[in-house]
């Protein structure tokens, strides 16, 4: 049996917000916005309808700790290596230093240099591993990022010659060297890369040549269109050798002194002569035309191995 004496009562609850008044002496910061939590309580029997008592809590917690760690940190970017093998008379050879000095300078390439896309770059003696070897094209592409082939002297066997054009085609990159001395290896890669024609020697004289005003590989280190480049001795490569697609970089008169080859997608660039890696290349410093045009060949070696990655 309910005790009909007993005050029954309704409960509500609301939220608002205030501005803190300020006249009163309890608020350190008068005039900011404070939420109100309210709970009414009106008696239904004893008290008029509108009576409330009203209670005050405190208000509510909004804010983040600004220290918190997010659910999924995000990992730092880890930057590769170019792992760069070389062949023979090439760039990467110990015994042909000038270029390497400068790809292997922190201040031109690695985190806080010019090219700043790789960490570094590690060159690799590759020589077992293109001629005479049983390496498969896949096998050579996992172990190089570049390959640098130095075509002097070259013994290379026309299946040694389609795997590297198979390197090439999974998305290797790389650089031939010519030379001035024809031979029968050096036949059997640039036509295996569809070069056409006879290919001659010239007079092994020093020359000057001049860098495309219009067909670039990058400008990392600077506008190097219309440069002059120098050697000593070059192959006979004229430019309706070379296969469609070839694009022609630099010249001297009728000659070829740098392109890249048609149908690899960009990824394999040729060289007329070594020579032209050592003419006015000293140091780290990258101060001239000569140096400009092959560090941004090389930096543009490098972009071409990133796509693939």
């Amino acid at each position: 049996m309910s005790d009909s004496t007993q005050c029954h009562c309704e409960v509500s609850c609301t939220k608002s917000r205030e501005c803190c008044d300020k006249h009163s002496g309890h608020c350190s910061e008068h005039g900011a916005e404070i939420q109100v939590h309210v709970h009414i309580h009106r008696h239904l029997h004893c008290c008029p309808s509108k009576t409330v008592c009203s209670v005050e809590q405190p208000a509510e917690k909004t804010d983040q700790k600004l220290d918190q760690k997010p659910d999924n940190p995000v990992k730092p970017i880890e930057l590769p290596v170019i792992r760069f093998g070389f062949y023979g008379v090439a760039m990467g050879s110990p015994h042909y230093p000038e270029l390497m000095v400068q790809v292997n300078a922190p201040s031109n390439y690695g985190v806080g240099g010019v090219y700043n896309k790789i960490r570094a770059v590690t060159t690799l003696d590759a020589s077992k591993d293109i001629i005479s070897s049983a390496l498969t094209a896949a096998q050579l592409k996992a172990t190089y990022d570049v390959l640098s082939v130095g075509l002097h002297g070259s013994p290379f066997t026309v299946a040694e010659a389609v795997r590297l054009k198979e390197y090439a085609a999974l998305g290797g990159v790389v650089l031939l060297t010519c030379d001035g001395a024809t031979t029968a290896g050096m036949t059997n890669v640039l036509q295996q890369f569809g070069h056409t024609g006879v290919l001659t020697k010239a007079t092994a004289v020093a020359y000057s040549g001049v860098a495309s005003a219009t067909e670039r590989l990058s400008s990392y280190f600077g506008d190097s269109s219309g440069v002059t480049l120098k050697g000593h001795s070059l192959l006979v490569v004229t430019s309706g050798q070379p296969p469609s697609g070839s694009r022609v970089l630099a010249t001297s008169g009728s000659n070829l002194l740098f392109w890249t080859v048609g149908a690899t997608e960009g990824r394999v660039v040729a060289m007329s002569h070594f020579s032209l890696t050592q003419f006015d290349v000293a140091g780290t410093e990258i101060d001239n035309g000569q140096e400009r045009f092959l560090n941004n060949m090389m930096a543009y070696l490098f972009d071409k191995v990133l796509e693939k990655r």
